[in-house]
């Protein structure tokens, strides 16, 4: 049912609200607009000397519970703050937030749209800081980026004599989805100085291939944006004109970009740099009629490639507490139904090296709980991991060691030394590995390198699972396993069952759910991030060193997860002690 189909009155009453306000409201909804739920109205208001200028009103289907969208054509005015240049939408300042059901469209345009235009007689003077809420108006913030394409703009301070040039930028991916790139290099044509990204990044771009183009630095506004072909066009003839004319002519395959920097507000009163990006390519298609020379047509396309701040500052604003993760290693032994996505969400958080041990491969069955899907079938899982997060994650080190432990051949595929340099280089060690030698093994070797380490297990059918936590000096593995033999320590619930053999597998192993094991994976990373990042500024520490977690009961009733946090004490008959 539509919105005035439901309220019957209320379109009637937005119109006579409309009404009173003087602007003469007129009803400009089509079929096809009601069809799919909305409903427009045109409004003459007053905005330069009192000579009205149309302003559109466009309900959308969520109406009343979201306030309509105000449009005003920018090629009639063009406002200089609170309007897309694009689109015309205009921004009725906090209206948005305070908006309620029971407001009117009206009393919103009357009240709101004098302050804009007073706003835009003097966009940073007192009165526009007074009623403005305290964010900046970026002019990339009114582009449509739905072309799945991008330009990563890492630590890179232009200084403001570098005018115009040429630059250098890894192409991270071409494909339907759009074009990603990651600027690395910019070069000032006038003194032939360079800025270039940081070595991290240039590191974590080793293979990638190289997109070389012209820059230029512009004067970029509201009042000049691009807003369509022809924009577009004179934006890419402004950066560089020989480009651009070769592009027109040129009868072959070929791709281009080219860069504008320009100055926009970041926050209210502060500007700094910003990219946009034109990707020019031409596809010539080649044709041969019977008994005609060779010929062919080309295809132009041009579109835009956006600027993506990836500054320190940026990456970090929204989750401060994790910056010291950047300068942090950690070994991860075991990459399957847990380990799979602690590897991930450390990734995610921001770890700077990452070693993953794990001798098996991705197999198609088990994607039903692997962090990673059918499209890494059949490859190493330290390998499709590595892969995976170098994608996602460009600040993050990927050490890949396809390696069994307590096998007795040697090679490179089973290289111990590159473990032991893992382990010997990692700040925390997760053992996820659900394997009680490989536990015991690590027990042994980090408690005589005075590391600490971590373990995390799930019991059958995933019903409960274990993290603990093990510093120098123990309590270590061997308390635990002493005081569960005892049975004087808190367990999780598990199913009976004692393991299972599925076609084409050649080791038993066991039921459970992914998404259950997904929650004793978390509560892992969150220790392990407390215990990585410093106590005065990052995430809080654990302040346990045993963490038992159940989502089912005894029986296997579904129950509210139960956290049981403990401190695990020395055991009177472990050496640690």
């Amino acid at each position: 049912m539509k919105w005035w189909e439901r309220w019957p009155d209320r379109f009637d009453h937005e119109m006579r609200c409309l009404s009173a306000h003087g602007l003469g409201p007129v009803d400009t909804s089509t079929a096809e607009e009601m069809e799919a739920g909305y409903r427009s109205i045109v409004i003459d208001y007053p905005f330069v000397d009192g000579q009205p200028i149309p302003v559109s009103i466009k309900f959308p289907p969520e109406y009343p519970f979201f306030m309509a969208f105000a449009f005003l054509d920018p090629n009639m005015m063009l406002l200089r703050r609170h309007q897309n240049p694009t689109t015309g939408e205009l921004c009725l300042l906090n209206a948005g937030q305070s908006w309620q059901p029971s407001h009117l469209m009206g009393d919103e345009i009357i009240t709101m749209l004098p302050k804009i235009l007073k706003i835009h007689e003097d966009p940073h003077g007192p009165y526009a800081k007074e009623q403005e809420v305290e964010q900046g108006e970026p002019l990339t913030g009114y582009f449509t980026k739905d072309n799945g394409s991008f330009l990563l703009i890492e630590d890179m301070e232009i200084p403001e004599d570098f005018s115009h040039g040429t630059f250098e930028a890894s192409i991270l991916a071409s494909d339907r989805n759009g074009s990603r790139y990651a600027l690395t290099k910019v070069i000032n044509a006038l003194d032939g100085q360079s800025i270039t990204a940081s070595k991290k990044l240039i590191q974590s771009l080793k293979g990638y291939p190289i997109q070389r183009g012209k820059w230029r630095r512009l004067e970029i506004g509201l009042e000049n944006a691009p807003k369509n072909e022809r924009d577009f066009s004179t934006l890419a003839a402004k950066i560089d004109w020989h480009t651009w004319h070769t592009f027109e002519r040129q009868q072959r395959t070929s791709k281009d970009l080219l860069l504008a920097l320009f100055q926009e507000e970041v926050q209210q009163g502060t500007f700094a740099d910003a990219w946009l990006g034109i990707q020019l390519r031409t596809v010539f298609n080649h044709s041969r009629g019977k008994g005609k020379k060779k010929g062919g047509s080309s295809n132009k396309q041009g579109q835009f490639v956006f600027g993506a701040r990836y500054d320190t500052k940026t990456r970090w604003a929204r989750s401060p507490e994790l910056q010291a993760l950047e300068d942090t290693h950690v070994c991860l032994v075991g990459a399957g139904m847990l380990g799979s996505p602690i590897a991930l969400q450390l990734a995610r958080a921001g770890v700077g090296r990452l070693s993953i041990v794990d001798p098996d491969y991705v197999e198609l069955a088990t994607i039903i709980r692997y962090g990673l899907g059918a499209d890494y079938a059949g490859r190493a899982k330290v390998e499709a991991l590595q892969d995976y997060i170098r994608q996602n994650y460009l600040f993050v080190q990927v050490d890949p060691i396809q390696y069994r432990l307590g096998v007795p051949f040697p090679g490179e595929r089973h290289n111990h030394k590159k473990f032991l340099a893992a382990v010997e280089a990692a700040d925390l060690v997760i053992d996820a590995a659900a394997e009680k030698n490989v536990s015991y093994y690590l027990n042994d070797l980090l408690f005589s390198l005075g590391k600490p380490w971590m373990t995390v297990t799930t019991r059958p059918g995933s019903w409960g699972g274990e993290t603990w936590i093990m510093q120098p000096g123990g309590p270590c593995w061997s308390c635990l396993e002493a005081h569960n033999n005892d049975e004087s320590l808190p367990m999780p619930n598990g199913d009976a069952d004692r393991g299972l053999q599925v076609g084409g597998c050649s080791q038993l192993t066991t039921t459970g759910n992914g998404f259950d094991a997904d929650i004793y994976a978390l509560n892992t990373v969150r220790a392990a991030i407390g215990l990585l990042t410093p106590d005065d500024n990052g995430y809080p520490s654990p302040n346990w060193n045993a963490m038992v977690m159940n989502l089912r009961g005894e029986t296997g009733d579904y129950i509210g997860p139960e956290f049981t946090p403990y401190t695990m004490p020395y055991h009177p008959s472990c050496d640690c002690n």
